[in-house]
């Protein structure tokens, strides 16, 4: 494996965040979903 260019480690990093992010943001809408089902079954 060749080390990565500065520039590859940055995208990268970015990548990982912005997918982090976007998992947070799927999992907060699933449980506002949940929450939500739950209070009008009630």
């Amino acid at each position: 494996m060749k080390p990565l260019k500065p520039q590859e480690e940055k995208f990268r990093e970015r990548g990982r965040l912005l997918y982090r992010h976007h998992i947070s943001q799927i999992i907060d809408l699933l449980h506002r979903q949940v929450s939500f089902a739950q209070s009008t079954a009630l």
